[in-house]
């Protein structure tokens, strides 16, 4: 299976509502119907992926806070750019840290973007130089993306223009059927099932018999 083109999911896109294809690729900065299939598939694209699959994924990263540069006293993890999620991992899977951007501290140079926020504290100040891990998802460019995940970000997208120009309710059906085929088929991380060792007695119950 072949990665998709931007051109062949816009095509796919405006199908839904029983456009002919065009022959070259929209860019988005227009009013065509193609330019706005274009416009739902780049926000589909950052939506979907956000979600975080096996191929967008950074497993435990470490992450060291960096003292800010005009106020010393404040540490912060500045994400980049195309980061879409945080989520704490490894050592410090216990506690609640998020990407979250911000617009507040404007005393820092990295203000108005993406850090990692602890919402146990409430801060983006991690007040020293400390290293954290983090899982982190990041956005891919669209052709780079597996054929499995594109097509569930492409029918996503079909699903949500059709109902904004069309609002056909059996077409709507249709694509949420197609959706959910997807959507299923896009591999994602297994669970982690392994386990400790010595988690129970060689004989169970054995010592609640005991006590009765």
């Amino acid at each position: 299976m072949a990665s998709m083109t931007k051109l062949e999911a816009v095509n796919e896109i405006v199908e839904t509502i029983g456009e002919h294809p065009a022959a070259s690729e929209p860019s988005g900065t227009g009013t065509s119907i193609y330019d706005r299939a274009r416009n739902f598939l780049d926000r589909e694209n950052t939506f979907v992926q956000a979600w975080g699959w096996p191929e967008n994924t950074l497993v435990a990263q470490a992450k060291t806070a960096v003292v800010s540069s005009l106020t010393p006293s404040n540490f912060y993890i500045v994400l980049g750019s195309t980061v879409l999620q945080a989520k704490a991992a490894g050592a410090d899977a216990h506690r609640s840290l998020v990407l979250r951007t911000d617009s507040v501290d404007g005393n820092d140079s990295a203000a108005s973007t993406p850090k990692l926020f602890d919402a146990n504290e409430g801060t983006f100040n991690f007040a020293s130089a400390v290293t954290v891990f983090v899982d982190l998802v990041e956005e891919l460019a669209f052709e780079t993306c597996s054929p499995l995940l594109q097509q569930a970000i492409v029918d996503q997208a079909k699903v949500k223009f059709q109902r904004r120009y069309q609002g056909s309710p059996g077409a709507e059906a249709g694509l949420v059927q197609e959706a959910a085929v997807s959507d299923i088929r896009a591999p994602r991380f297994q669970p982690n099932m392994n386990q400790p060792p010595n988690i129970q007695p060689m004989i169970p119950n054995q010592g609640q018999s005991d006590r009765s």
